[in-house]
């Protein structure tokens, strides 16, 4: 996924991966109050549009696939 807002590039590495039966340490309860799995068609409510967009293209596809945001060309 590469995006960019308010000028400023960002490229994120969106991996899929199989955690059934695995447990979610927060190491950084100062800045994230919660962290949780959840079903990629239950996600809780308000998603992002983008991370919306990139969850439903992973699930859709086995393909290598690009996600771009924000750039003007």
């Amino acid at each position: 996924m590469i995006f960019s807002f308010n000028e400023t590039p960002y490229i994120s590495f969106v991996f899929k991966a199989d955690l059934t039966n695995k447990k979610i340490i927060n190491k950084e309860p100062d800045k994230c109050e919660e962290l949780d799995f959840f079903y990629y068609n239950k996600l809780p409510h308000p998603t992002i549009n983008y991370i919306s967009e990139i969850i439903d293209k992973a699930f859709s596809t086995k393909n290598p696939w690009i996600y771009e945001e924000g750039w003007d060309f």
